[in-house]
């Protein structure tokens, strides 16, 4: 990256002059001192010229720093919950796009650049305007779902009828259906909004009691309905791991075991 001159031996506040000289591609950035007693002072006397005077009698070690001229160093990292694309030596204004994947369990949830919120878009394309060194950090969150365990309905002889159970992804991923009357549970995204409906068998046609249990633990009874669905509401914004019970009985059947 460059080279340096000036090593050798100072008396105690007698100046003297240090030299850093960059290599094509790149230019000088600061001198690092490392010493274990008092700092020396500096003073730059040009671009690449520094005065230096001794504050105490102990070695001094003055590292000097070079950068690239017209390209940054990008560095790419993860919170560890997910895997990012690499970094690497990134010409100045030249647009470039960081990738993150995340880890089973876990959704994307932003970037920082140098510990400053920037987007939200798990491919973030940006570009660099100086040489100084950018760090993006990516940023996961666990993805919470929730799960519904549906009891199904009865008819007279008190045999289970099949149940038809559908929700409404945000992401586009379509229904879930279930035709035999074995017990099943569903997995739904925080924020999503379900819809559940129960159908009687075809030979039945009234239902008079209902009852669910909402996400919130809450239970609540359904008056009569006679139509062939019926549609319970919209869990909207659903969140946490919670059980959702949906009984209905026919009007026979309540009549046979009061």
């Amino acid at each position: 990256m460059g080279t340096v001159s000036g090593s050798g031996n100072y008396c105690k506040q007698s100046p003297f002059s240090i030299h850093a000289f960059p290599n094509p591609g790149y230019v000088f950035h600061q001198w690092e001192s490392i010493t274990e007693g008092s700092e020396p002072t500096t003073m730059p006397l040009s671009e690449t010229e520094t005065q230096v005077v001794l504050t105490d009698e102990k070695p001094v070690t003055i590292k000097a720093h070079f950068r690239y001229e017209n390209k940054a160093i990008v560095t790419v990292s993860s919170d560890g919950h997910g895997s990012v694309s690499s970094g690497g030596v990134i010409p100045i204004n030249t647009p470039f796009t960081i990738s993150a994947t995340p880890a089973p369990g876990y959704e994307f949830d932003y970037w920082t650049k140098d510990g400053t919120w920037v987007s939200d878009n798990p491919n973030y394309t940006t570009t660099v305007t100086t040489n100084d060194p950018v760090t993006f950090i990516a940023y996961f969150k666990e993805s919470i779902t929730t799960t519904f365990n549906v009891s199904y309905m009865v008819d007279m002889q008190g045999f289970e009828s099949q149940s038809t159970i559908e929700y409404t992804d945000p992401s586009g991923q379509g229904h879930v259906e279930t035709l035999t009357p074995i017990t099943h549970s569903y997995n739904v995204k925080q924020g999503s909004n379900v819809r559940i409906s129960i159908q009687l068998n075809s030979y039945y046609s009234d239902i008079i009691y209902c009852m669910y249990m909402a996400p919130d633990g809450s239970i609540r009874d359904m008056s009569a309905n006679t139509s062939m669905i019926v549609d319970y509401f919209d869990y909207e914004n659903v969140s946490g791991e919670n059980n959702v019970i949906i009984r209905a009985e026919t009007f026979d059947f309540r009549e046979e075991f009061q």
